[in-house]
């Protein structure tokens, strides 16, 4: 089974958000890009989780360095995963997500599929469900 190349998240400050979309990931992938726009003790557990669970984890804080909090936003945080992360092709999914079962294979073999079009494909929706409440 052939891995999706990157998949990149956005976290701010709801790790339990980010824990759910992790463990519902059911699918091989190369490298997870975790972007955190804004960390509270949840996103540290959330990263703990990620490195704890997959084998090649980026985790980017913004602000590490600085001495106020550095927020990317949406688009800047995923541009920042695209610029330094970019491969074959990447996944961009925010950290509310939650996929069903087989659902990242279909992803995939859509991607496979259509990877050649001209112009290349840019969003997939597949109406994921987004449920805060668990």
């Amino acid at each position: 089974m052939k891995p999706i190349p990157v998949l990149a998240t956005l976290c701010y400050n709801r790790g339990d958000l980010s824990i759910r979309m992790l463990q519902s990931i059911d699918y091989p992938i190369n490298k997870l890009v975790i972007v955190d726009n804004a960390v509270d003790e949840s996103i540290v557990a959330a990263n703990d989780y990620a490195r704890s669970h997959f084998d090649n984890v980026v985790v980017f804080n913004p602000g590490f360095d600085k001495p106020n909090p550095v927020n990317l936003g949406f688009s800047g945080g995923f541009n920042w995963a695209i610029r330094h992360h970019m491969d074959d092709w990447i996944l961009l999914v925010g950290s509310d997500v939650q996929f069903h079962p087989g659902q990242l294979q279909l992803i995939f073999e859509y991607y496979e599929y259509h990877k050649k079009d001209s112009p290349p494909m840019g969003l997939v929706n597949t109406s994921y469900g987004w449920n805060v409440q668990g």
